[in-house]
């Protein structure tokens, strides 16, 4: 094929469906990145999440156009593939904003570190984007152009479909995005245009084109094909409720009589506020206990730090390494609180403190609603999949309870049933009953059998 001078441009209108985090590279901590009061996705995070998705073809020449290598003067071409910032359609205010405490937890003992303790502020779900990139296809063979535009659309449909997170946290189900459907709400459209440099009328057209009157009836659409669109991951879900109550600590409050309490963490998700059990607290949970249970198996450490990722430590000369399973924040609707007093014990005398009353809000979710735990967790890592099924087994069971307050038996779950979906797993349940398990239990111990090989 000869070569060609064109220019295709691609734009897909999405929404987050999970918190976002893109730190501002100063005060990682405890700032976002914003500009002007509008969350960013800058075009350098963008590009790394392509970088990463290409990586498999990194010998390709299609890579290196992309991702030119520098000369031995430090010069290097420029990318055949542009990927332009993106700013919220929606102001960012103060209640778009949400901080959440982290502590570190020491591996070995499975207890916390005392002075770990840290906050991480994110912008909460809902806010639109419109994600923008640019094939330049300038003096390049036909066939490269062709190859570097599906490249890219396979890229944008990832983003689309929740397959691709933007930002960090992502194993904590953090940067996740759905494409705005617009007309019918069943297709997905990814718009774009294309310039014909060869032709003056298109060379000025694109001369004259500014991203800040972008209109979309200038652009053709396509519907992102569902079909063929193969899930590498599967999901184990885990519904269960928890009548008698329990507490993730958020918020401190004053009630009526002046008197501080400790509220359960809440946000703000789509104008209305609901009570959420944070991602990384179910990953501290399950993480904690997966580590007990493969420790009683096998030798070898590496194996939970590679699936749950470990955090770098410049001390002590650890690099850091990402997770393999995903995590999502569990939300609750605000239908049923309780406020309970409590008295604190003197340890020596077996009394009561003076003035040792205090209070505590607890959340309770019943039967008739129950609330769902979901991981997302590589289709081919079979111990995995085991050990979360265990582990999601033991919460259902009672004998794992979540949040504070477990010692007088708050965070105690009752369990539903377990799903497993994807990959070779159609639908796979079973369901508590009597504290037995019913339904595909033959193919769930299969799995768990994984576990002795």
């Amino acid at each position: 094929m000869s070569n060609i001078n064109r220019i295709k441009q691609y734009l897909i209108n999405v929404k987050n469906i999970s918190p976002l985090r893109i730190g501002n590279g100063e005060h990682e901590g405890t700032d976002v990145l914003l500009y002007d009061n509008h969350a960013v996705i800058n075009g350098t995070t963008l590009s790394g999440l392509f970088r990463e998705f290409f990586k498999k073809d990194k010998n390709s020449k299609e890579y290196e156009l992309v991702f030119p290598k520098s000369d031995d003067n430090h010069k290097k071409d420029i990318s055949k593939i542009y990927f332009y910032d993106s700013i919220s359609k929606e102001e960012i205010k103060a209640k778009d904003l949400s901080s959440r405490n982290h502590i570190r937890i020491d591996e070995r003992l499975g207890s916390t570190v005392e002075n770990h303790l840290f906050n991480e502020y994110h912008i909460i779900e809902g806010k639109t984007f419109k994600l923008f990139f640019e094939v330049r296809g300038l003096d390049l063979d036909e066939k490269v152009y062709k190859t570097l535009c599906t490249y890219l659309e396979r890229f944008i449909t990832n983003i689309a479909k929740g397959k691709i997170s933007i930002g960090s946290k992502s194993t904590f189900g953090f940067g996740q995005f759905k494409c705005l459907e617009e007309g019918n709400k069943d297709e997905s459209k990814l718009y774009f245009k294309e310039y014909d440099l060869s032709k003056e009328e298109e060379l000025d057209n694109y001369l004259d084109f500014n991203m800040k009157s972008l209109k979309l009836k200038d652009f053709k659409d396509t519907i992102i094909d569902n079909q063929n669109y193969e899930e590498d991951k599967i999901k184990l879900s885990l519904q269960a409720y928890c009548d008698e109550g329990f507490i993730i600590k958020g918020q401190q409050a004053i009630d009526n009589d002046g008197k501080v309490f400790d509220k359960s963490y809440e946000e703000l998700i789509n104008k209305e506020d609901m009570y959420i059990i944070p991602s990384s607290t179910i990953k501290g949970l399950v993480r904690n206990y997966c580590n007990k249970i493969y420790k009683t198996l096998y030798k070898d450490k590496d194996y939970i730090d590679n699936i749950f990722g470990i955090k770098a430590n410049e001390k002590e000369e650890v690099k850091g390494k990402k997770g393999t399973i995903i995590f999502n924040d569990c939300k609750i609707y605000k239908n049923k609180t309780q406020i309970y007093n409590r008295i604190k014990i003197d340890k020596f005398t077996g009394g009561t403190k003076t003035g040792s009353l205090f209070k505590e809000e607890l959340v309770t979710i019943l039967k008739d609603n129950p609330i769902n735990f979901t991981v997302s967790i590589d289709k081919r890592d079979k111990k995995a999949i085991a050990l979360l099924i265990l582990t999601f087994r033991d919460i259902g069971l009672g004998y794992i309870t979540l949040g504070s307050g477990n010692n007088v038996g708050y965070g105690r779950f009752k369990g539903l049933s377990i799903t497993l979906d994807g990959g070779e797993y159609k639908n796979v349940k079973i369901e508590f009953q009597n504290n037995n398990l019913i339904g595909d239990v033959e193919k769930i111990d299969h799995i768990i059998s994984t576990l002795k090989e």
